[in-house]
């Protein structure tokens, strides 16, 4: 996957969470996501990935030891 592909699907993804954190709120559109995010308790996505990566790395590196 090339870095603009990524760089579209990133951002696709966002657009994606931000909607639904709007209907899940019943929030305007105009509403910060931070804040929706925050309301609804849902995790920012790029934190989530992150979380996740990190705990594919750690039981990699536990199996290998």
């Amino acid at each position: 996957m090339t870095l603009l592909q990524y760089t579209t699907v990133s951002k696709q993804l966002e657009q994606l969470h931000r909607l639904a954190s709007v209907h899940i709120t019943g929030a305007k559109r105009t509403a910060p996501t931070a804040a929706l995010e925050i309301i609804t308790g849902i995790v920012p996505l790029a934190v989530h990935i992150k979380r996740e990566a990190m705990a594919a790395c750690f039981c990699l590196k536990a199996n290998f030891q």
